[in-house]
């Protein structure tokens, strides 16, 4: 394009949250990359894949529950949504548990790991007690550091 030059480019949209409620004014643009053998699937799959990164409702009437704006852009009906819905709230509560589990299970592993090093920083110190000063005189292993 020349400077100062204009140029219309047709987007194809889809909502990335069934969660969410539809966009007052300008929808925002995300930077969400999907193959196209998603998006051939229409706006049920969409929300099929973004389900998973959800966290739960974030609005008391969700896009989801807009079944006038689905069945005339999407060709949903009111039974397929409802249905859509029900699916999409399973994936949302399995991720958000399998999240939870892995976020329980990293901490304990951090605490464990935390325990371990203590436990190492304990014995080193202990083993290493009998010395005069750094670098000098009797030094029994070590040259009165300590990890």
């Amino acid at each position: 394009l020349a400077p100062g030059e204009e140029q219309a480019l047709v987007l194809d949209t889809y909502c990335g949250d069934s969660t969410a409620s539809l966009p007052q004014g300008s929808a925002l643009l995300t930077p969400y990359y999907l193959d196209k053998s998603r998006l051939y699937r229409g706006q049920a799959e969409i929300w099929r894949w973004s389900a998973q990164y959800q966290t739960g409702h974030s609005t008391a009437y969700p896009t989801s529950r807009e079944y006038d704006l689905l069945e005339q852009n999407f060709a949903m009906s009111r039974m397929e949504v409802d249905s859509l819905r029900s699916e999409l709230n399973r994936i949302v509560k399995a991720n958000v548990k399998a999240r939870q589990e892995e976020l329980e299970a990293t901490k304990k592993r951090v605490e464990d790991l935390t325990k371990e090093q203590s436990r190492k920083h304990i014995h080193h110190s202990s083993s290493s007690s009998s010395s005069t000063g750094f670098g000098g005189g009797r030094s029994g292993g070590g040259a009165g550091a300590s990890f």
